[in-house]
């Protein structure tokens, strides 16, 4: 996602067709690649009985992460539009794209540190507190 963004900070009016379907490809592979890990730890370190809960947690969690990922880009976008009137809306997303950047790249640093020894040995045990309050 930070490749396809960081490629997207270029964006004008005459960038050619082509750049923007491989910037716009390349980020919307990496949204495909980010959701079913997410949904999967969120699953995972849940006992069976409450896998539908975190389940719904996370697909919400998601669904509230985009419609803020839509108010931000709106209103960054809105304040580039009003700084650099005289570029045009390409030029006034490029901070839109930045703060995407950034936010993937923070992305990329929670997966590694989510993904650590000492993480899973966290999940395992919140896992194990869970189990003895599972109803039955």
């Amino acid at each position: 996602m930070a490749t396809g963004t960081l490629l997207l900070t270029t964006l004008s009016e005459d960038t050619p067709l082509a750049y923007l379907l491989a910037a716009y490809g390349i980020f919307g592979l990496g949204l495909g690649m980010i959701n079913p890990p997410i949904t999967n730890s969120a699953v995972s370190g849940m006992p069976r009985s409450h896998a539908g809960i975190a389940s719904a947690v996370a697909s919400t969690s998601r669904q509230v992460g985009a419609s803020l990922g839509v108010a931000l880009a709106g209103a960054l976008a809105s304040t580039g539009i009003e700084s650099a009137h005289q570029s045009g809306f390409a030029a006034a997303t490029h901070v839109f794209f930045w703060v995407s950047t950034g936010l993937g790249i923070a992305i990329v640093l929670l997966g590694i540190g989510s993904t650590s020894e000492r993480a899973r040995a966290s999940a395992s045990c919140v896992a194990l507190s869970f189990e003895d309050t599972a109803p039955r």
